[in-house]
């Protein structure tokens, strides 16, 4: 049953530094399940995304881990 399974197309979404609210409508409506992981960045705005995983293609129903930037968070740790 498993080769009924239709993959899609995430690279053709490109959905980095898209906003993460895009992203993730995008991926259910193409039947995929986003789950997004907040993630400091120094070159993605905010709320955008930095990457996605996997950032080929996926079968339906499985999930896609969104890495969301929050920007220059303190939590990572910067060289001084």
């Amino acid at each position: 049953a498993a080769a009924n399974v239709a993959e899609v197309d995430i690279a053709a979404m490109e959905l980095p530094r898209k906003p993460a609210q895009v992203a993730e409508a995008l991926l259910e409506q193409a039947g995929l399940r986003p789950v997004l992981v907040e993630e400091g960045s120094p070159t993605v705005l905010p709320g955008f995304v930095i990457a996605v995983e996997p950032a080929d293609a996926a079968p339906e129903g499985s999930r896609v881990t969104v890495r969301v930037s929050t920007g220059r968070s303190a939590r990572i740790p910067i060289d001084a």
